[in-house]
Protein backbone atom coordinates (compact mmCIF):
# COMPACT_ATOMS: atom_id res chain seq x y z
CA UNK A 1 0.00 0.00 0.00
CA UNK A 2 1.51 3.50 -0.61
CA UNK A 3 1.33 6.52 1.34
CA UNK A 4 -1.12 8.95 0.57
CA UNK A 5 0.99 11.32 -0.58
CA UNK A 6 2.90 9.08 -3.26
CA UNK A 7 2.89 9.54 -7.41
CA UNK A 8 3.54 6.86 -9.71
CA UNK A 9 4.76 7.60 -13.23
CA UNK A 10 4.91 5.70 -16.30
CA UNK A 11 6.94 6.39 -18.74
CA UNK A 12 6.46 4.50 -22.16
CA UNK A 13 8.70 4.84 -25.01
CA UNK A 14 8.35 3.32 -28.82
CA UNK A 15 9.42 4.14 -31.89
CA UNK A 16 6.25 3.13 -33.57
CA UNK A 17 3.80 5.56 -31.82
CA UNK A 18 1.65 5.55 -34.87
CA UNK A 19 1.36 1.49 -34.14
CA UNK A 20 -0.26 2.41 -30.60
CA UNK A 21 -4.11 1.53 -29.95
CA UNK A 22 -5.39 5.16 -29.14
CA UNK A 23 -7.40 3.55 -26.09
CA UNK A 24 -3.70 3.05 -24.32
CA UNK A 25 -3.02 6.64 -25.54
CA UNK A 26 -5.77 7.84 -24.29
CA UNK A 27 -4.86 6.74 -20.75
CA UNK A 28 -1.48 8.60 -20.69
CA UNK A 29 -1.89 12.31 -19.98
CA UNK A 30 0.98 13.58 -21.88
CA UNK A 31 2.48 12.43 -25.04
CA UNK A 32 6.47 13.74 -25.86
CA UNK A 33 7.33 13.09 -29.30
CA UNK A 34 11.26 13.03 -29.65
CA UNK A 35 12.33 14.18 -32.78
CA UNK A 36 15.39 12.86 -34.65
CA UNK A 37 18.53 13.72 -33.32
CA UNK A 38 20.50 16.69 -34.98
CA UNK A 39 24.62 16.56 -36.23
CA UNK A 40 25.88 18.20 -33.06
CA UNK A 41 23.25 15.44 -31.03
CA UNK A 42 23.87 12.40 -33.37
CA UNK A 43 28.04 12.98 -32.75
CA UNK A 44 27.55 13.00 -28.74
CA UNK A 45 24.95 10.12 -28.81
CA UNK A 46 27.97 8.52 -30.96
CA UNK A 47 30.20 9.65 -28.19
CA UNK A 48 28.12 7.78 -25.76
CA UNK A 49 27.51 4.60 -27.19
CA UNK A 50 31.54 4.22 -28.15
CA UNK A 51 32.37 5.17 -24.30
CA UNK A 52 34.83 2.66 -23.03
CA UNK A 53 34.95 0.80 -26.05
CA UNK A 54 38.49 0.18 -27.71
CA UNK A 55 38.95 2.82 -30.09
CA UNK A 56 41.31 4.42 -32.58
CA UNK A 57 42.11 8.38 -32.02
CA UNK A 58 40.92 8.58 -36.03
CA UNK A 59 37.21 8.77 -35.05
CA UNK A 60 35.92 11.96 -36.50
CA UNK A 61 32.46 11.76 -34.94
CA UNK A 62 31.40 15.55 -36.79
CA UNK A 63 31.86 13.89 -40.03
CA UNK A 64 30.12 10.85 -39.30
CA UNK A 65 27.38 12.72 -37.53
CA UNK A 66 27.21 14.44 -41.12
CA UNK A 67 27.16 11.43 -43.04
CA UNK A 68 24.07 10.05 -40.81
CA UNK A 69 21.18 12.30 -41.40
CA UNK A 70 18.18 10.78 -40.52
CA UNK A 71 19.71 7.65 -38.08
CA UNK A 72 18.00 7.57 -35.10
CA UNK A 73 20.15 6.92 -31.71
CA UNK A 74 18.89 3.45 -32.74
CA UNK A 75 19.89 3.72 -35.80
CA UNK A 76 23.59 4.99 -34.60
CA UNK A 77 24.00 2.11 -31.83
CA UNK A 78 23.39 -0.60 -34.82
CA UNK A 79 25.84 0.94 -36.99
CA UNK A 80 28.28 1.01 -34.47
CA UNK A 81 27.58 -2.21 -33.50
CA UNK A 82 28.09 -3.83 -36.81
CA UNK A 83 31.85 -1.71 -37.34
CA UNK A 84 32.69 -3.27 -34.00
CA UNK A 85 32.53 -6.27 -35.63
CA UNK A 86 35.10 -5.45 -38.77
CA UNK A 87 37.83 -5.69 -36.19
CA UNK A 88 36.93 -8.86 -34.94
CA UNK A 89 36.35 -10.35 -38.13
CA UNK A 90 39.95 -9.39 -39.36
CA UNK A 91 41.30 -11.01 -36.30
CA UNK A 92 39.37 -14.54 -36.66
CA UNK A 93 40.45 -14.17 -40.37
CA UNK A 94 44.40 -14.22 -39.55
CA UNK A 95 43.58 -16.95 -36.57
CA UNK A 96 41.81 -19.25 -39.84
CA UNK A 97 45.00 -18.30 -41.50
CA UNK A 98 47.54 -19.31 -38.99
CA UNK A 99 48.70 -15.62 -38.85
CA UNK A 100 50.01 -14.76 -35.11
CA UNK A 101 47.72 -12.42 -33.93
CA UNK A 102 47.48 -10.08 -30.45
CA UNK A 103 44.32 -12.40 -29.27
CA UNK A 104 42.94 -9.00 -28.96
CA UNK A 105 41.00 -7.25 -31.92
CA UNK A 106 42.41 -3.92 -33.29
CA UNK A 107 40.98 -0.39 -31.76
CA UNK A 108 37.79 0.70 -33.97
CA UNK A 109 38.81 3.07 -36.62
CA UNK A 110 37.09 5.86 -38.11
CA UNK A 111 36.95 3.88 -41.41
CA UNK A 112 34.91 0.77 -39.88
CA UNK A 113 32.32 2.87 -39.20
CA UNK A 114 32.32 4.29 -42.93
CA UNK A 115 32.60 1.18 -44.20
CA UNK A 116 29.00 -0.09 -41.96
CA UNK A 117 27.57 2.90 -43.07
CA UNK A 118 28.31 1.86 -46.37
CA UNK A 119 26.49 -1.08 -45.91
CA UNK A 120 23.59 0.42 -44.00
CA UNK A 121 20.47 2.24 -44.08
CA UNK A 122 18.63 4.27 -41.76
CA UNK A 123 15.80 3.18 -40.20
CA UNK A 124 11.92 3.10 -41.63
CA UNK A 125 11.22 5.31 -38.86
CA UNK A 126 13.87 8.13 -40.28
CA UNK A 127 12.90 7.29 -43.82
CA UNK A 128 9.58 7.81 -42.52
CA UNK A 129 10.16 10.86 -40.22
CA UNK A 130 8.61 13.79 -42.33
CA UNK A 131 5.66 12.40 -43.98
CA UNK A 132 3.85 9.07 -41.45
CA UNK A 133 1.15 10.25 -39.61
CA UNK A 134 0.70 12.22 -36.78
CA UNK A 135 0.12 10.94 -33.02
CA UNK A 136 -3.62 11.57 -31.63
CA UNK A 137 -3.33 14.04 -28.66
CA UNK A 138 -4.22 11.55 -25.72
CA UNK A 139 -5.57 14.41 -23.89
CA UNK A 140 -6.76 18.23 -23.99
CA UNK A 141 -2.64 18.65 -23.10
CA UNK A 142 -2.27 17.40 -26.13
CA UNK A 143 1.37 16.41 -27.45
CA UNK A 144 4.58 18.26 -27.28
CA UNK A 145 7.65 17.90 -29.50
CA UNK A 146 11.14 17.69 -27.74
CA UNK A 147 14.74 17.36 -28.81
CA UNK A 148 16.80 14.97 -27.81
CA UNK A 149 19.01 17.65 -25.93
CA UNK A 150 15.74 18.79 -24.40
CA UNK A 151 13.77 15.00 -23.51
CA UNK A 152 17.69 14.79 -21.33
CA UNK A 153 16.63 18.53 -18.96
CA UNK A 154 12.78 17.03 -19.17
CA UNK A 155 13.99 13.21 -17.72
CA UNK A 156 16.64 15.28 -14.89
CA UNK A 157 12.98 17.41 -14.17
CA UNK A 158 11.24 14.38 -13.00
CA UNK A 159 13.75 12.95 -10.85
CA UNK A 160 16.96 11.49 -13.00
CA UNK A 161 20.32 12.47 -13.24
CA UNK A 162 21.10 14.19 -16.11
CA UNK A 163 24.29 12.91 -16.62
CA UNK A 164 23.68 9.51 -15.65
CA UNK A 165 20.60 9.78 -18.17
CA UNK A 166 23.48 10.49 -20.90
CA UNK A 167 25.48 7.75 -19.82
CA UNK A 168 23.10 4.90 -20.78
Amino acid sequence: MLPGNARIMVLAATNRPWDLDEAILRRFSRAFEVGLPNASERATIMRVILNGENVADDIDYTKIALLTEGFSGSDLKELCRQAAYIPIRELLEQEKNGQETSKVPRPLKHSDIESSFIASKSSNLATEYGGRRQIQEPSAQGSLMLRWSELVNVLALLGGDSNRILEQ
